[in-house]
């Protein structure tokens, strides 16, 4: 009973990114211990930390699934797809029925190179998302839906009107702004981007300070020039592997070569 409360309260101290928990999670040990650090770390946006402890975690119970979940997110943070995307599926064929690796793999396989594998495989996760009636699974549907309209069907009107309508809808949830980001991006909607920028800025959770960072770096790209956008996210990112770091460099060369 004492490590069930211990182990909640380390939770609720990350969530709310409080630096106790730091000190609270002393008491616990194994797996659990670096779960929990990893965790706090993604939470206050330090992907590299949290995938370090992620990675003690798994040595220590190698079918973690709340590791293996958490590592998806961190993998994606640190804009390393593939690895996301393999243990993505991993985790949805073995929990099918699950909201969290049913969205997972749906973000890794959205992102990743288009094709009409790929569009099969998104429907069916749809599908999946469609019939599990929580309300947090609702929403995740609305987000993705709208994410797979803008990308797979191009289609800027409907895509918009469905993450515009997951915002009103639960407007205690800021993932859907993320989303959003990328919608305008794809349809270079520029004003809207640096609108969304400004929300985020707004909410002022720690956790999505390398997200403002990739997003300035992004109009940065489309309105003056790729090398100047690197040049700002290159100063400005903060815990990132080299590898994230000239991945995403990468990504802005080529996706605003034109710039």
């Amino acid at each position: 009973i004492v490590f069930e409360i211990r182990f909640l309260l380390c939770l609720a101290l990350a969530k709310t990114q409080n630096s106790k928990m730091l000190v609270e999670v002393e008491k616990i040990e194994g797996a659990d211990y670096y779960f929990l650090r990893g965790f706090y770390y993604r939470q206050t946006g330090k992907a590299n930390y949290a995938l370090s402890e992620y990675v003690k975690a798994l040595k220590i119970r190698k079918n973690f699934s709340k590791v293996k979940r958490e590592l998806v997110q961190v993998y994606m943070m640190l804009q390393e797809y593939s690895n996301a995307t393999t243990l993505a599926k991993e985790n949805y064929d073995n929990y099918r029925d699950n909201p969290y690796h049913i969205h997972a793999y749906f973000m890794c396989l959205v992102k990743g190179d288009k094709s009409l594998d790929s569009r099969v495989i998104l429907e069916s996760l749809l599908y999946d998302l469609s019939l599990i009636k929580s309300e947090k699974a609702k929403e995740m549907y609305l987000r993705s839906q709208a994410l797979f309209e803008a990308i797979y069907n191009e289609n800027e009107y409907r895509s918009l009107e469905l993450i515009n309508q997951d915002i009103n809808q639960y407007p205690d949830l800021d993932y859907a702004y993320t989303i959003k980001f990328d919608i305008c991006e794809k349809f270079q909607r520029i004003e809207d981007m640096k609108e969304v920028i400004a929300v985020i800025e707004k909410i002022g959770n720690k956790k999505y300070n390398n997200n403002i960072v990739c997003y300035k770096s992004i109009v940065i790209a489309i309105e003056k020039d790729s090398t100047e956008a690197i040049d700002y996210f290159m100063t400005n990112i903060r815990n990132y592997t080299d590898e994230a770091k000239q991945s995403f460099a990468k990504r802005l060369t080529q996706k605003h070569a034109k710039n």
